[in-house]
């Protein structure tokens, strides 16, 4: 303090604590940021930190500038996501080699749809160990995806707002995925897989009333449809490499993307399933409306709606990040 006080006699500064401490839930959790961090001068062993030193510089002569390397957005650096993304094109493409039936099926389902339906609806050409690879392909696509966005996204304003309103058990598990960013592809993947084969579920129940529904019928017809997610990676694969200005404005586009395209699957497995099973219009939106993207989506509104104030934070934090 003396130190400071000689160095900076016209400054006044509000120190909170000189050293790290160990974070204890629902006690000492102000000494944290909302994933973890910690930016004590020294660490919990009486280490001194750099920047400590530049401070300590700093203050002393007014150095304003230093010779230490720039921070590196490190977790979107990994080679394994470039590795794992080209891992799920190639396997796309090795499928497509090795499968007569699969190459029969794909120019009928972008240039003849409606003979695709037909071959789904009489169970000829359902493809399942294809479809089943495809639906693993397209679950490791959406973690890769969404934990591009995430890495990007994480230490803007309004996102780091948004985490700290969360219990410090949820912030462990989102500071677990910003530290482990494989364990976020795999987390997000699953809970994607989860989340379409619950809704394909609910399909063959509602349709069934009029005529059967093959789990592999279902399973082609929810899969196929988000044949996009394969365009989005290459585009994900890519945004690591670019500064973090331009990063924000290529996540902010993919993220618009990738909705849009969601919803777009939706709609296309909905329409298909709507013509093979003859289930009634009314049926259909229901089930539609029951899809895990619509409910996260009204989930959303309604909290908006509900919590203006909040929402109205938000979108100044945005607008000014």
């Amino acid at each position: 303090i003396a130190e400071l006080s000689a160095a900076t006699p016209n400054t006044i500064a509000f120190i909170h604590r000189w050293r790290d401490q160990t974070a204890r839930p629902g006690v000492d959790d102000t000494v944290w940021d909302v994933y973890g961090r910690r930016y004590g001068l020294q660490d919990s062993d009486r280490t001194r930190r750099p920047a400590l030193e530049l401070l300590s510089a700093y203050l002393k002569t007014g150095q304003n500038v230093f010779a230490v390397p720039l921070a590196t957005r490190q977790p979107l650096h990994m080679p394994w996501f470039i590795i794992l993304g080209w891992f799920l094109i190639a396997a796309v493409a090795i499928l497509y080699a090795s499968s007569p039936r699969f190459r029969f099926m794909v120019p009928r389902y972008f240039v003849a749809h409606g003979f695709f339906r037909n071959a789904v609806r009489e169970a000829r050409e359902v493809l399942p160990i294809v479809s089943t690879a495809m639906l693993t392909i397209m679950g490791c696509s959406v973690g890769l995806i969404g934990t591009q966005v995430f890495l990007t996204l994480h230490d803007t304003a309004p996102v780091k707002y948004l985490v700290g309103g969360l219990s410090f058990q949820t912030q462990s598990v989102i500071y677990a995925m910003l530290t482990k960013p494989l364990l976020s592809v795999f987390l997000l993947g699953s809970i994607a897989l989860l989340a379409m084969s619950a809704w394909m579920g609910l399909w063959m129940i509602v349709a069934s009333r009029r005529a059967p529904l093959l789990p592999s019928q279902a399973l082609m017809l929810g899969v196929w449809s988000r044949w996009q997610l394969l365009l989005l990676l290459p585009m994900a694969m890519s945004i690591h490499s670019l500064p973090a200005e331009s990063a924000l404005g290529w996540v902010g586009l993919l993220l618009v993307l990738w909705i849009g395209t969601a919803f777009w699957a939706s709609f296309r497995t909905t329409f298909d399933l709507v013509k093979i099973t003859n289930c009634s219009p009314m049926a259909a939106g229901l089930v539609w409306l029951f899809n895990p993207l619509c409910l996260g989506a009204l989930a959303i509104l309604v909290l908006l709606i509900i919590e203006r104030d909040q929402a109205a934070f938000l979108w100044h934090l945005a607008t000014r990040n």
